[in-house]
């Protein structure tokens, strides 16, 4: 077991690269980090869009410079939804790698991966995905690097929940712009007069066809109250 001071420096220097609002610059220098530390073969990192039903498979090669992504995949199919489903960490040595890495077979077709922990990152109330560590040796993984693997995943997990959350956040903002975007093309491309007013009646919007029938500009509309335009008896018949 490495001594406390050790185990400290460690986990200072990993939140630091746990830190930013960009997921993929994060999980590369967090791979980047264990991979080197603790002298695996491979690391996988599986992050879950629940909403979606699919992940992105992230992975980290000893012999690789480049983190490799694989996106969309469906998380469907009889032994990947097992293993997306896991609620506890898995060892295994002398084997080979689960099918839910067969998307990066192509990149890493001489694995030779003999032993894998693969943990659950899991939060309050969501899956947030796996984290999978591989090793060459037929049990590359003892009793006190997995303690210090679940400790590592933990933090981890906090930090992709906080940018996932973030991300989602920012998904919705833009639909919503979006949205009103398309609103007011609508209301802007109306053959007919609108107008949008206050309570009082006060008008704060209007679209093109309101200027030409009214002849106003709209500097003057929006200075103007609905009254202005209509009178009582018109707008109790309305």
């Amino acid at each position: 077991m490495p001594k406390p001071s050790n185990i400290v420096k460690l986990l200072t220097e990993f939140d630091q690269v746990i830190t930013g609002s960009d997921i993929e610059q994060m999980i590369d220098k967090a791979l980047s980090l264990l991979l080197n530390r603790f002298n695996f073969d491979r690391i996988f990192l599986s992050v879950f869009f629940l909403e979606k039903n699919t992940s992105t498979l992230f992975a980290r090669d000893i012999a690789s410079t480049e983190l490799v992504i694989k996106k969309n995949i469906k998380n469907d199919g009889g032994e990947i939804k097992r293993i997306l489903s896991l609620k506890a960490p898995l060892y295994k040595n002398n084997s080979s790698l689960q099918k839910i890495f067969d998307p990066l077979k192509q990149h890493f077709s001489d694995s030779h991966i003999r032993s894998y922990l693969t943990i659950p990152l899991l939060s309050a109330s969501n899956r947030i995905g796996l984290l999978s560590f591989c090793s060459r040796e037929i049990d590359g993984i003892n009793d006190d690097l997995h303690e210090i693997l679940l400790l590592l995943s933990r933090r981890l997990t906090v930090s992709l929940q906080l940018v996932l959350q973030q991300e989602t956040l920012n998904e919705k903002v833009m639909a919503q712009l979006a949205s009103e975007k398309q609103y007011q093309e609508l209301i802007e491309q109306a053959g007919d007069a609108i107008l949008k007013g206050k309570k009082g009646g006060n008008i704060i919007q209007v679209n093109q066809a309101a200027l030409q029938l009214s002849g106003y500009s709209q500097a003057e509309l929006t200075s103007m109250n609905i009254s202005d335009l209509f009178s009582r008896e018109m707008l109790n018949k309305k």
